[in-house]
């Protein structure tokens, strides 16, 4: 059987989803840890990511996804929300390379 970490490289949409296979949370918080680790530039990470597996929330998701059974059928359904106004701590949040010389306060600063 093929990993978990094989299966994500591969981006593979997934329409339909046995429900007789549930995730524990276990495997929940790995696909989050998992997700994570996405790069982003500065290594910023922007975003938050929600593991959606009330019914009636999934309901909501669903109408908003255009009615995509999907959204409903999965047994957990994770949601990436980017951040608004992130870039407002991105100083802040550059300080420490700053510090310790990877970048430039021209870049920090820009």
């Amino acid at each position: 059987m093929r990993s978990v970490c094989t299966l994500l490289s591969q981006r593979t949409s997934v329409n339909r989803f046995d429900a007789r296979r549930p995730l524990d949370e276990a495997q929940i918080v790995e696909l989050v840890r998992l997700a994570m680790l996405s790069p982003s530039a500065f290594n910023f990470q922007n975003w938050k990511l929600i593991a959606g597996r009330d019914a009636a929330a999934k309901e909501r998701l669903k109408a908003a996804a255009h009615g995509q059974q999907k959204f409903v059928d999965a047994p957990v359904t994770l949601s990436v929300c980017g951040t608004l106004n992130a870039h407002r701590k991105f100083a802040q949040l550059l300080q420490p390379s700053l510090d310790v010389g990877i970048l430039s306060a021209d870049v920090v600063n820009a």
